[in-house]
């Protein structure tokens, strides 16, 4: 289960000049994702207890297969990100005449990575010798 929070900061003006009408504006949001489960001792693979319960030895119940207890996780990859996004537009409607009117404009928008707030964010970096990850960073 995941969570996400997000705080909006939103301001547009609007200024009319005979037949124009210019409109800007700006939009700032700080968004927080993150995972709200917790996961116990296991991994994707599971964790299998076997106890002489069934053949009266650990091994011959993990020979036929009948753990004793059993626990598996579908999980996903821990998150929890925080990222600042920006938008600014600017526009402009001219009215040409009473049946035509010319609308253009630009938009600029930065949607940049979300930065790991407990770090959780990895990812994996193939060396010649072996295989390592790192933390928050790309490779270099």
């Amino acid at each position: 289960m995941t969570q996400s929070k997000t705080l909006q900061l939103t301001d547009n003006v609007t200024y009319t000049y005979g037949k124009h009408t210019f409109k800007g504006g700006v939009d700032t949001r700080r968004v927080r994702y993150y995972d709200i489960e917790t996961f116990l001792a296991s991994d994707d693979f599971g964790q299998f207890t076997f106890q002489p319960t069934f053949t009266g030895n650990s091994f011959g119940d993990l020979l036929i297969g009948a753990p004793a207890t059993l626990f598996f996780a579908v999980s996903s990859p821990d998150v929890a990100g925080t990222a600042w996004q920006y938008s600014l537009f600017a526009q402009d409607e001219f009215q040409v005449n009473s049946r035509f009117t010319l609308s253009y404009g630009l938009r600029w928008t930065v949607l940049p990575a979300f930065k790991a707030t407990v770090e959780t964010l990895r990812i994996f970096t193939r060396t010649p010798t072996q295989l390592w990850f790192r933390i928050n960073s790309l490779p270099t």
